[in-house]
């Protein structure tokens, strides 16, 4: 079973009297990034009711901080985001939370590290991304506007 068809079978439950999977097949890959989160979120509430502190690594936007606080109550958020051009979205998505916004990255070992963003911000990775394999899933991917830029990993962040 895909994706889209485990999304639909437990949204099921959240949205009744709507034919989701209409939806899912026809709408835009936010709706269904979305839908995921809250799916998610909704998934870890049967295990946790409340905590202290989420860490969202790669937190985007910051939806999914927004997703998991609406299922868990949540006292602190701390966003290890490299790219700080997402930081007041992140804080305009989450306004009543208290976060933290960490730039930096993420990996096994402490140092620098590639990073690589795309013309399509929820893209970015300290992975590069095979442009052939862009081309053919994005077409509307332009390779010519990737930037390498270069990140620290700290040894430890809290």
């Amino acid at each position: 079973m895909g994706l889209k068809d485990r999304i639909y079978y437990k949204a099921l439950n959240y949205v009744p009297k709507h034919d989701l999977k209409k939806l899912l097949k026809n709408s835009d890959q936010s709706f269904n990034a979305n839908l995921e989160m809250a799916e998610t979120a909704k998934m870890l509430s049967f295990y946790f009711h409340e905590i202290d502190v989420m860490v969202d690594v790669g937190p985007h936007k910051g939806k999914f901080a927004h997703s998991f606080n609406s299922f868990i109550k949540t006292k602190n958020i701390i966003c290890i985001e490299p790219n700080i051009s997402l930081n007041t979205e992140i804080r305009n998505n989450n306004p009543q939370l208290k976060i933290e916004i960490v730039a930096c990255g993420l990996a096994e070992k402490e140092g620098k590290s590639d990073y690589f963003e795309q013309e399509v911000s929820s893209m970015n990775s300290i992975i590069e991304s095979d442009k052939k394999v862009l081309a053919e899933k994005f077409p509307y991917y332009d390779p010519s506007k990737l930037q390498k830029n270069v990140l620290d990993i700290p040894t430890f962040l809290l």
